[in-house]
C-alpha cells in the first residue's frame, strides 16, 4: 500500500507538472492590431483650400529639323493657391467628378538655358471648372483659356482625385495596398498607364494623423508619348476631419520627344497643403449656389494670340503652336501621339480698302507654289464670315514622295484690306481624325487692332514650310 500510495502521489505530481509546463500550455492568441479607416468621400458643395508648390529641375530633349537632339537645361518653380468646391458630376459615370476652383494665385518661373519666362493666370481666368473623367479638362467661365493658362493649372497631383489613393476598408500600421493604374493615370494627369508597380503603406498613426508612404515605378503615355516614372509620396490623413491635409511627392521622369512637345528627363517635387474650409467668398456666388455650372459649347477651346503675326484665333487642344514670329505661325495637330496635320498662318501685304484677291489669282499662286507636287483642285469657294472677313478657300490634292497629301488654303481679308493666309496640310485618309479642325480656327480668326498697319509681305507660297508637308509626311 505504501508503494502504491507513493506511486499514486508521484503520478499526481507528474500530471500537475505537465499541466503547468510551458510546452504543454495552450498558446494564447496575439491581440489583433488596431485598424484605421482612411476614407474621405467628398460631398457636393464641400470646400477645400489648396496651396501647391511644384519645382522641376532637369533637361529637355528637342529634336531639330535635321533630327539632331538639343538638350537645354530646365528649371521650373510653379505656385498655385486656390479654393476648390465640389460640384455635381456631369453624368452618372463611375468616377466622374467635377469641381469649380478660384485661383488667388497661379504663376510660374520657367528657365531654359538661362532664358526665363514668368507666365501667370490673368484675373479674367481665375474661376475655372475642372472635370475629371477618363481625362482631365479645364475651362473658365469668362472665356477660353490659353495654352499657358492650361499648363499653369494642369499639374500632377490632382486634388479632385486625391482621395482615390486611399485604401478600401480598414488597415493597420505596416499594412500595404497596391495602387490601381487607372487611379494613378487620373491623379498624375497621364494619357494612360501601361504597367504600374506602386504600393502604399500605413507607416504610423500619431496625434490623430495617419502617415502614409507610397512609392514605386510606372510606365505609360503622356502627351501622346511614352513616359517612365519613379515616384515617392508621403502624405498625412486627418482621422478626425477625414481629409488628406499634407502631401509631398518626388518624381523622377523620363519622357520621349513628341511631335509638338520636347522630351524631358527631370526630377520634380510637389508639395500640397489642403485645408477644409466652411466658406469661400469667390465661390459663394448665386451661379454656384446649386453646384450645377453648365458647360457651354466650345468652352474647352483654347485661345491663341500672336502679337507678332497680328491676329488671334481659337483652336481645340490637339493643336500646338510650334513657331510664332513676324513672318509665320506654325501649329501642329497631334492626336494620341500621331502627327495628323500642320497649319501655317502668315500675314500678307495689305490690299486697298474693300478689295480682295480674285479666286483665279489665288489658285494660280497655289499651283505655282506646289509645283510638281500639284495634282488637282478639289474645291474652291468664297464666303463672308459672321465676323465680316472675306474668305477664299481652295482645296487641292497632290503628292509628296509616295504619299497623297491634301492642302486646304484660306485667304482672309477684312474691310480695311488686311490679309492673312492659312494653309492646312494633312495626308489623305486622315480626314476623320482631322475632324474639320480647320473650321474653328477660320471661323474665330480676327486681326488685332494694335497690329502694325504695314506688315512686311510674306512669301507664303513657294516656301517649303508652308506649302509642302515634309514634317507631316515624316510623322511615322
Amino acid at each position: 500500500m505504501i508503494l502504491f500510495d507513493c506511486c499514486r502521489s508521484i503520478f499526481s505530481i507528474c500530471i500537475v507538472l505537465c499541466c503547468f509546463a510551458p510546452s504543454c500550455a495552450p498558446a494564447l492568441a496575439a491581440p489583433a492590431p488596431e485598424t484605421f479607416q482612411l476614407q474621405a468621400a467628398r460631398k457636393i458643395g464641400e470646400l477645400l483650400r489648396v496651396r501647391a508648390l511644384l519645382k522641376v529641375d532637369g533637361k529637355l530633349q528637342i529634336k531639330s529639323a535635321d533630327d539632331k537632339i538639343y538638350e537645354p537645361t530646365v528649371q521650373v518653380t510653379s505656385k498655385l493657391y486656390y479654393d476648390e468646391k465640389t460640384l455635381n458630376p456631369v453624368n452618372d459615370s463611375q468616377g466622374n467628378k467635377r469641381a469649380v476652383r478660384y485661383y488667388y494665385l497661379a504663376e510660374a518661373e520657367i528657365g531654359i538655358d538661362q532664358k526665363t519666362t514668368s507666365p501667370s493666370l490673368s484675373p479674367e481666368r481665375r474661376t475655372m471648372v475642372h472635370i475629371l473623367g477618363e481625362q482631365r479638362a479645364f475651362f473658365a467661365d469668362q472665356g477660353p483659356l490659353t495654352r499657358d493658362d492650361l499648363d499653369l493649372v494642369d499639374i500632377p497631383g490632382d486634388t479632385l482625385s486625391l482621395e482615390e489613393l486611399l485604401p478600401v476598408g480598414k488597415v493597420h500600421i505596416g499594412q500595404t495596398w497596391s495602387q490601381n493604374g487607372y487611379v494613378l493615370k487620373r491623379w498624375l494627369g497621364l494619357d494612360d498607364v501601361g504597367h504600374a508597380e506602386v504600393s502604399s503603406r500605413l507607416v504610423l498613426v500619431k496625434d490623430g494623423l495617419a502617415h502614409v508612404e507610397m512609392k514605386g515605378h510606372l510606365t505609360g503615355m503622356a502627351s501622346g508619348v511614352e513616359t517612365d516614372i519613379e515616384l515617392v509620396v508621403k502624405y498625412r490623413f486627418d482621422l478626425t476631419k477625414h481629409h488628406i491635409t499634407q502631401l509631398v511627392m518626388d518624381i523622377q521622369e523620363k519622357r520621349a520627344t513628341g511631335h509638338a512637345k520636347p522630351g524631358l528627363e527631370v526630377l520634380a517635387r510637389l508639395q500640397l497643403r489642403m485645408t477644409p474650409i466652411q466658406s469661400s467668398e469667390p465661390l459663394d456666388s448665386a451661379e454656384l449656389a446649386h453646384y450645377n455650372v453648365q458647360e457651354t459649347a466650345g468652352a474647352r477651346l483654347l485661345r491663341f494670340q500672336s502679337q507678332r503675326g497680328g491676329f488671334s484665333t481659337l483652336h481645340d487642344s490637339r493643336w500646338h503652336v510650334i513657331l510664332d514670329n513676324d513672318k509665320t505661325t506654325m501649329l501642329r495637330l497631334v492626336d494620341n501621339g500621331d502627327l495628323i496635320a500642320q497649319c501655317n498662318i502668315a500675314r500678307l501685304s495689305d490690299l486697298e480698302h474693300g478689295k480682295t484677291l480674285p479666286l483665279h489669282n489665288f489658285q494660280a499662286d497655289i499651283r505655282k507654289a506646289l509645283g510638281d507636287n500639284f495634282s488637282e483642285f478639289v474645291e474652291a469657294d468664297e464666303t463672308e464670315l459672321e465676323s465680316g472677313l472675306h474668305t477664299t478657300r481652295v482645296v487641292t490634292v497632290g503628292t509628296v514622295g509616295k504619299l497623297t497629301i491634301r492642302w486646304t488654303y484660306y485667304q482672309l481679308t477684312n474691310a480695311q484690306g488686311e490679309r492673312a493666309t492659312c494653309v492646312f496640310t494633312f495626308e489623305s485618309g486622315t480626314e476623320e481624325r482631322f475632324a474639320a479642325a480647320d473650321e474653328t480656327i477660320i471661323q474665330s480668326f480676327a486681326f488685332l487692332i494694335e497690329a502694325t498697319a504695314n506688315q512686311s509681305p510674306t512669301p507664303v507660297f513657294g516656301t517649303p514650310e508652308s506649302a509642302r508637308t515634309e514634317n507631316v509626311a515624316r510623322r511615322r
